[in-house]
């Protein structure tokens, strides 16, 4: 075999020399015979005598002048051919790529219309169908199109067999024997998406949802996405130093423990994320918004005020920082639980969704501040200046909001239930319309809710108003426990 091999080698290298031998001879003949034809005068290659007058032979540049033109044309010809060509390739690949999706969800349609795919179980021959007709579809589609399957399937749901019937805690939309290389799964939420035996090679995870995903069998995915999938679903820890966590979404996940330095964090989406004891360095790549929330977390930053900063989405569990200045900063849906921020100033600040559980705001400002649906369950209030601040849909259950500035402020859907307003301020442009409020809710001695478009509600009634203790900032990945 070895032998055969070297013989079937030589015989390739021979016939190449032979080739090149022919093309040499060809190109040294033709210079010959146009040097013979410069001494025959019938050519008009030489000189030559015309009318008595003597010609002089053709130069180079009389030869590139005759040549250029032609030459020119015919290789602008060539090129705009091949570039139509590919061009009109490319189109009928893609409108045959856009007929088989077509075909793909029009089968399918009819499968869950029809057939009652969503409820039949596995390997019965709806199913079986089904799954024939993705992995043949998968095979003909390009990375854009693949990740609208992917989320037509994941929008249907999972097939339900018998036992999922009894626990539905079981159901997976399952994707197995799957070709899905250079499958674009960007902002998909894949929480309980199983991949087993699937080709993932090159596939574009940006901005997805892992939380909750299942990888199983031989099913492959890129180093970067491996990694992330491992810190999401605290499936072991990874040496993240230098590694590459661009677009990758950590939404919610604990990274205390997780190393980052020199890594890349470009566009990471970091909103809730426990900061607490992650490791960074100036050679880490991350946005500013999350550099500073690292740094408010580990005690790393030595002013005070962060006016206009956009801290939206920042995990702030617990934080002390009081006299802080953060007006006209963005906070939205920021988790502020537990904090210790006496006597900060949210001025003209944008609050709304954030969490101030059982936080401690004595003498806070929030003028002119925008906090619709923001939670100050168990939070201290006293002495707060809330004028003409926006608390649309807020909730202050069992809030301390003893000596509260409370002129021009809107409370309206507010809940107040068990919120102590005793010796608080307010004004006739204070507005209660459709909130909630109690027997525990303490007013001022000049207040009476009547005629002030506010709901009572009995104590038997309770729809949110919170009486626990303070939560968990969220759920736990790769927590040290020894913090």
């Amino acid at each position: 075999m070895k032998d055969r091999m070297i013989s079937n080698r030589a015989m390739t290298i021979a016939k190449k020399g032979v080739l090149w031998v022919i093309v040499f001879a060809f190109a040294v003949g033709t210079v010959y015979l146009i040097g013979v034809a410069y001494d025959w005068d019938w050519t008009g290659f030489g000189q030559y005598m015309s009318d008595g007058k003597s010609i002089a032979p053709k130069k180079l540049w009389d030869w590139m002048q005759l040549l250029v033109v032609p030459a020119s044309l015919a290789i602008a010809a060539l090129v705009f051919t091949y570039f139509q060509q590919k061009k009109e390739q490319t189109l009928n690949l893609d409108k045959g790529r856009q007929e088989v999706l077509r075909d793909y969800m029009d089968q399918m349609t009819n499968l869950v219309l029809k057939q009652r795919l969503r409820r039949s179980i596995p390997h019965r021959r709806v199913a079986a169908l089904a799954n024939s007709r993705t992995m043949a579809a998968l095979r003909e589609l390009d990375g854009n199109r693949k990740g609208l399957v992917v989320k037509f399937l994941i929008d249907l749901g999972p097939t339900t067999t018998e036992s999922e019937e009894q626990n539905p805690s079981l159901e997976f939309t399952v994707f197995s024997n799957m070709d899905l290389r250079d499958a674009k799964l960007r902002h998909l939420n894949l929480d309980r998406v199983k991949f087993h035996d699937t080709e993932l090679l090159n596939a574009d995870f940006a901005y997805a949802k892992m939380k909750g995903m299942m990888i199983t069998g031989r099913s492959t995915l890129d180093q970067k996405w491996q990694n992330a999938f491992n810190i999401v679903n605290n499936r072991r820890l990874v040496k993240c130093k230098w590694k590459d966590f661009s677009r990758v979404d950590f939404c919610g996940v604990r990274l205390s423990s997780c190393d980052f330095r020199g890594a890349n964090l470009r566009g990471a989406k970091l909103d809730g994320c426990s900061l607490l004891g992650t490791k960074m360095n100036i050679l880490t790549r991350v946005d500013k918004k999350w550099r500073i929330v690292w740094k408010l977390r580990n005690s790393k930053f030595k002013r005070i005020s962060f006016t206009k900063q956009d801290l939206s989405g920042a995990n702030l569990w617990l934080i002390d920082m009081p006299a802080a200045h953060f007006a006209k900063c963005k906070l939205s849906n920021a988790v502020l639980d537990g904090a210790r921020m006496g006597g900060a100033d949210f001025s003209q600040a944008d609050l709304s969704g954030s969490h101030f559980i059982q936080a401690s705001l004595r003498n806070v400002r929030t003028v002119n501040a925008y906090a619709a649906w923001a939670d100050f369950s168990g939070a201290d209030l006293k002495g707060a200046d809330l004028r003409d601040a926006y608390f649309l849909g807020a909730v202050f259950g069992n809030a301390r909001l003893e000596n509260a500035k409370c002129e021009g402020a809107s409370f309206c859907l507010a809940d107040l239930r068990g919120c102590d307003f005793t010796s608080a301020t307010f004004s006739d442009h204070t507005r209660f319309e459709g909130a909630k409020y109690d027997a525990d809710t303490k007013w001022p001695t000049d207040f009476t809710p009547d005629g002030k478009d506010l709901k009572f509600m009995d104590n038997t009634e309770s729809d949110g108003v919170r009486t626990d203790t303070l939560p968990s900032p969220g759920p736990s990945s790769n927590d040290d426990s020894t913090k």
